[in-house]
């Protein structure tokens, strides 16, 4: 009896499966021993516990860092620009002068104000009017009771249309008296007015001034001394360095979007071969995930003045290690535990062997499956 053989055809196929099926293990291998395929698309890969009952570390690659606010600083009044204090590049405090638009109109107009307040106030204080409507009330006062003791005295010794006359004379001192006194209540008014005027000059100078709301650096300077500036058109960009902003693509797999606000943060990265880090949090989560479950992740990173300059500036490439709070940990005391733990165990994983050793770990290639071997692809069961 002949024993039973393939036909050459099948032969042949099951030789080039299982050839294809060694190609595909070798080139699996090559991708995973390669590391990240994008880079702007960081690969968060997870670190060993940090203590006993600790949430797992997160590292993401490749974070890039940007300013956290950058504010355009506008004109608030519209007129000529006569002055730019500043340069590009150069940092600034708050409230420092960028720039200044013409006043000199405005400078002759507040002159001419503080002239109208000084008048005003002379008025105030001058009480000699006063004085001298009191002095005449006293004095017909006193001549009308004269001369009423007189005539009670000695009946018909004092015309009775004189008595008429001297109580006239009275009334018309009093009224005089009110007089003066309603027109220094009119010089208090008339000098409250002159100094709300100057109060109102002085706040459009202020207007006219251009100054930064924050302290940071001076990125852009849009406009030249002699050019017309529009209320509202921005003079100069201005960015903070004392803080900054990193945001990184994770996936649900690696940290679930729940628990990733409020997470403490660690970046580091090295330079002229000296490494460095700085610690930061979590602000927000993006609402929407994208295609694969993945999210953005936002954190603040409180950057540090060095001589010469900031420690980290945007644009640098850095790696993100993230310590995400422990389930059941929504409690303040529970929260400064496991934020005391995560800083400890931060404090570590700074040692750039640490992170390689770690790395190496999670990117290990998978060894290939030799052709034919049982379980290998393409391999036929007899």
């Amino acid at each position: 009896m002949q024993p039973c053989r393939w036909p050459l055809w099948m032969r042949t196929w099951d030789a080039a499966a299982t050839l294809l099926a060694a190609l595909l293990a070798a080139l699996l291998a090559a991708l995973l021993a390669a590391g990240p395929l994008a880079a702007d698309t960081p690969r968060p890969a997870t670190a060993p516990r940090l203590a006993s009952g600790g949430s797992p570390a997160v590292v993401a690659e490749e974070c890039v860092i940007r300013f956290a606010e950058i504010v355009d600083v506008p004109a608030l009044d519209a007129g000529p620009l006569a002055e730019v204090a500043v340069t590009q590049n150069e940092e600034v405090e708050a409230g420092q002068l960028l720039a200044r638009l013409d006043d000199r109109t405005l400078a002759i107009r507040r002159h001419a104000a503080e002239l109208k307040r000084e008048i005003a106030q002379q008025r105030v204080a001058d009480d000699l009017e006063v004085q001298f409507a009191e002095t005449a009330y006293q004095e017909a006062l006193e001549e009308l009771e004269s001369n009423r003791a007189v005539y009670d005295a000695s009946s018909g010794a004092v015309p009775l249309s004189t008595l008429r006359r001297l109580r006239i004379a009275v009334e018309r001192a009093n009224l005089e008296r009110e007089r003066v006194k309603k027109s220094g209540r009119q010089a208090e008014i008339e000098l409250e007015l002159q100094t709300a005027e100057l109060e109102v000059i002085d706040d459009h100078l202020r207007r006219l001034k251009v100054q930064s709301p924050i302290s940071g650096i001076v990125l852009t300077v849009d406009h030249r001394p002699g050019e017309w500036l529009a209320t509202g058109e921005t003079v100069a960009q201005i960015a903070r360095l004392d803080r900054l902003h990193v945001q990184v693509l994770l996936s649900e797999d690696m940290l679930p979007q729940r628990a990733a606000p409020g997470a403490a943060v660690l970046v580091r990265w090295s330079e002229a071969g000296v490494e460095h880090s700085l610690r930061g949090r979590v602000t927000s989560v993006d609402p929407q995930q994208m295609a694969g479950g993945r999210y953005r992740l936002h954190a603040m990173i409180e950057n540090r003045a060095v001589a010469g300059g900031w420690l980290l500036l945007p644009g640098r490439e850095v790696q993100m290690v993230l310590y995400p709070l422990a389930a059941g940990s929504a409690t303040a005391d529970g929260s400064r535990a496991e934020e005391s733990k995560n800083s400890e165990a931060a404090t570590d994983l700074q040692s750039p062997a640490t992170a390689r050793s770690a790395q190496r770990r999670l990117t290990a290639p998978v060894a290939p499956v030799a052709p034919g071997a049982p379980g290998a692809p393409g391999a036929r069961q007899r």
